[in-house]
């Protein structure tokens, strides 16, 4: 009912749909649902091995859109599985899956307590780890309905169930520990592209947080892949022949036995009943109208003569109702159809027959409401009750083959639920002994087998927790070691590495997470080994870097370099004896370094004394150093030296007197080379006599300054030639140029003022002489009077003092102004003698108007100011 109202509110294209429900009055439930003409997976693998991937990944995607929908719906299948995913055809022959069968399906909110404690939902071959893990199905999620299709997908692509095992305990183990089947060995010729290989090995991963989040997630890869294989019409019309389709074949099969159907839905056999009898038939349903054991005998017609029938008749009538009464229906039909033989039609017969009739559909009713009783308590293996209560309806009801056949089905769930319970104590016996041993990865999955053989089993419940708390610690132990086996690895390389920090980290930290553990033990012990072999390896170090700056007499690093080792090893003699014969060194070579500086110093200002020509305090400076640093090697060469300083410094003072004199002289003489000659002597040997240097210093620059002056003189010379020579030559240009360049060379000089002064008289005279030359050119050419007199105004803002150009201006523009009076004469005669006409026709006001109109636009003439005072017009 739960399941049915949950179901019949699901729409979706891929889902098949549930139309409506009800249940009669004998407590049968019936569905209504949606026809499908097509084949499920388990169907299409008999004669379709390997599915082509075009169609497979069509049937993937179309499989996770409606997963996910029931997902959003907080619906978890549980029974993802071939015989549950249906390949069709929609309304355009396209490919259609149908995912059916919801009826363990879990609602994600729905009541903990509608779950047994105990009972396994869904098959074993397409279960998740997590399926057997719980025994309330409550903690499954979305993420175990991925896991199952990935087992779906795997054998589609490849036709190989990715699961090593040959029974439930060997499936168990393998869907909680072992990895699928290699795509190596279940696709050899790489038909399958490894992006999809990875996706279903990413849906068959142990851990749900391993695998897709969400099934929307697992077809949004799928989508990527499918534009590369796309779905082929003609492979498609093959995989759905008409010939494999229901509707070529359709017939109903009974469903069989609960058992049966148990059996097949945990994909497991049963032991087969005794003597091969099969169960009977306990699906809800009409059932036949019981019958007699034994046929009545026809009783025999006479050819018309009635040999006391109505007595026979009376007496088959009343038996009949004695028979009713005591509801011994069966035989009270036997003998009203005896009666009816006799006496067809007769009104009694037809009476009881009635009553019969009616009693007899009542009973059916009460006995097969009484068999839906029983088959629950068979269903529920309460044999006992079960047979009792066969007993006692069998009484109250009377015997019938409905009864038989249920005592028949009692006995027969009793053999098979001891045999079930046969089978269940020896795998807990075999697990017993693995649970003894400590195996408790095999001991977990053989208890879940017996678990499902015997669900109600409470012993079973607490080995398997027993187990299953073995099972965690061992885990946990293994995965406890296997960390310790990684740290002891790291361990070891940072050993190899000769690590000392990062060893003294970690087994610092290992010894916080696994306590005393012996492993870290040991390493502690070859850390305190390494610790002290690296230790004497840089003593040794140290020392053999101290000798190697004690020989190069680097005693204070040498002396460094051993206080270093004596830290790390203060006891050792050897490091004391090597300390003090770098200290002694080093104040031998102190002492050394010290008399040497004396002597370096002394050297150096007996020098400079010497240069100064101060040999007395030469002389005095060299006995303090005896004095302080004893005799040594220089000193005598030191006296020699001041000794012959002093002699020559008088000869060097005679040479430099008489080289100056002679610079003094040739300058004067302005003998420059001669000049430079002896100055050049007198620098050569006041090298050696410093008293001497400022006196040839100035002597220098004296005659630099002669030099200069005199050629600079020159130069100005050469340049004011130069100029003149341009200025004869009427190159006014380049003489402006040569003066402009000998003023930013020789600066302000009064011979470039005069020379400037020439240059602009001389352009200026040549800018005249172009200028009337212009003019008498434009003259000559008759050019109009404004041209000319443009150039003549031009003339005279360039040279308004000149008389010439000032007297033309005027007489060009006088001739202009007559020119225009003979060309405007004509206009106004004509003017005139229009004036005259108007006024002579009385029309003075109007000849006004033509007079103002003359002057506006020729000018003022002097008949209009007469005309007008003619007309007694101011």
């Amino acid at each position: 009912m739960r399941e049915a109202k949950t179901a019949i509110r699901l729409r979706h294209i891929n889902l098949a749909q549930v139309y409506d429900f009800t249940m009669d009055e004998s407590g049968y439930f019936f569905l209504a649902m949606e026809f499908i003409d097509g084949i499920d997976l388990h169907g299409l693998a008999k004669f379709a091995k390997v599915v082509p991937l075009g169609v497979a990944l069509e049937m993937a995607y179309q499989s996770l859109d409606v997963i996910g929908y029931l997902h959003r719906k907080e619906i978890v299948h549980r029974d993802i599985s071939p015989d549950n995913l249906l390949i069709s055809r929609d309304d355009e022959g396209e490919l259609l899956i149908k995912l059916i069968d919801l009826g363990i399906a879990k609602v994600a909110e729905g009541d903990e307590n509608l779950t047994a404690t105990g009972t396994f939902l869904g098959k074993v071959k397409y279960s998740s780890p997590e399926q057997f893990r719980t025994r309330t199905g409550h903690e499954v999620d979305p993420r175990s309905d991925l896991y199952s299709f990935g087992v779906v997908l795997y054998e589609l692509l490849t036709g190989v169930y990715p699961i090593k095992g040959n029974n439930i305990s060997s499936l168990i183990s393998g869907h909680l520990m072992h990895p699928p089947i290699p795509f190596e060995e279940s696709d050899p010729e790489g038909r399958i592209p490894e992006v999809l290989r990875g996706l279903v090995l990413r849906a068959l991963e142990k851990e749900p947080d391993d695998r897709f989040r969400t099934a929307g997630d697992f077809r949004k890869e799928i989508f990527d892949l499918r534009a590369s294989f796309p779905v082929e019409k003609a492979v498609l019309d093959q995989l759905l022949d008409d010939q494999r389709l229901p509707t070529a074949r359709i017939r109903v099969d009974k469903p069989g036995s609960t058992q049966g159907r148990l059996d097949r839905n945990f994909g497991v056999e049963t032991t087969p009943a005794q003597g091969g009898m099969p169960l009977p038939d306990l699906t809800p349903g009409p059932r036949p109208k019981p019958t007699g054991t034994e046929a009545l005998p026809e009783p025999p017609r006479s050819s018309g003569l009635r040999l006391g029938g109505d007595r026979q008749i009376r007496a088959l009538l009343l038996g009949a109702e004695k028979l009713i009464e005591a509801q011994h229906f069966d035989e009270a039909r036997l003998q009203l159809e005896a009666a009816e033989n006799l006496s067809p039609g007769r009104a009694e017969v037809v009476t009881l027959l009635e009553v019969l009739n009616r009693a007899d559909t009542v009973m059916l009713r009460r006995r097969e409401q009484a068999a839906v009783e029983i088959e629950e308590l068979i269903r529920a293996e309460n044999f006992d009750e079960a047979r009792d209560a066969v007993r006692r309806q069998s009484r109250e009801l009377g015997e019938c083959t409905l009864f038989s056949d249920l005592l028949k089905a009692v006995d027969q769930g009793e053999e098979v639920t001891a045999e079930r319970a046969k089978r269940a104590a020896k795998i807990l016996e075999a697990a017993r002994h693995l649970i003894d041993d400590e195996q408790w990865e095999d001991a977990v999955p053989m208890i879940r087998e017996a678990l499902v053989l015997t669900p109600g089993d409470g012993d079973a419940v607490l080995q398997l927790e027993e187990a299953e708390r073995g099972l965690g610690s061992w885990l946990e132990d293994r995965r406890h070691q296997a960390e310790i086996e990684r740290t002891a690895a790291a361990i070891e390389v940072s050993l190899q590495a000769e690590d000392i920090e990062g060893v003294r980290r970690s087994l610092k930290l290992a010894e916080k997470l696994y306590g005393k553990h012996p492993r870290f033990v040991e390493f502690a012990k070859k850390l305190t080994g390494l610790e002290a072999l690296i230790l004497n390896r840089r003593v040794e170090n140290l020392k053999v870097e101290a000798a190697a700056l004690s020989k190069s007499e680097d005693f204070i690093a040498a002396g460094l370099k051993l206080e270093i080792a004596m830290e790390l090893k203060p006891e050792d003699a050897g490091l004391k004896a090597a300390l003090a014969e770098a200290t002694e060194g080093q104040r031998i070579k102190e002492e050394e370094s010290r008399r040497r500086q004396i002597i370096d110093s002394t050297t150096q200002g007996l020098e400079r004394l010497v240069t100064a020509c101060r040999f007395s305090s030469a002389v005095a400076l060299l006995d303090r150093a005896v004095e302080s640093a004893g005799p040594f090697d220089e000193e005598s060469s030191l006296r020699v030296r001041v000794t012959e300083a002093a002699k020559d410094y008088k000869g060097r003072e005679r040479t430099i007197d008489q080289a100056l004199a002679e610079v003094d002289k040739a300058t004067e003489a302005g003998d420059f080379e001669k000049a430079q000659v002896a100055l050049d002597e007198a620098q050569r040997v006041v090298q050696e006599h410093p008293e001497a240097i400022e006196a040839v210093a100035e002597a220098a620059e004296a005659l630099r300054v002669a030099e200069a002056d005199h050629r600079r003189s020159k130069d100005i010379g050469a340049a004011v030639s130069s100029i003149e020579k341009r200025l004869k030559g009427g190159q006014l240009d380049h003489a402006g140029r040569e003066l402009r360049l000998a003023r930013r060379l020789y600066g302000s000089e009064p011979v470039f003022d005069d020379l400037a002064a020439r240059v602009a008289d001389r352009q200026r005279e040549q800018e005249r002489e172009r200028r009337r030359a212009e003019i008498h050119e434009a003259l000559n050419a008759k050019a109009p009077f404004s041209d000319v007199i443009g150039l003549i105004e031009a003339a005279v803002v360039f040279d308004s003092a000149d008389q010439d150009f000032q007297d033309l201006l005027k007489e060009t523009r006088q001739a202009l102004h007559e020119e225009a009076e003979v060309r405007r004469r004509p206009a106004v005669l004509e003017v005139l003698e229009e004036v005259d006409r108007l006024i002579a026709g009385g029309r003075e006001r109007e000849a006004l108007g033509v007079l103002d109109t003359a002057v506006e636009e020729l000018g003022p003439f002097s008949e209009a100011q007469s005309i007008k005072q003619r007309l007694g017009i101011a």
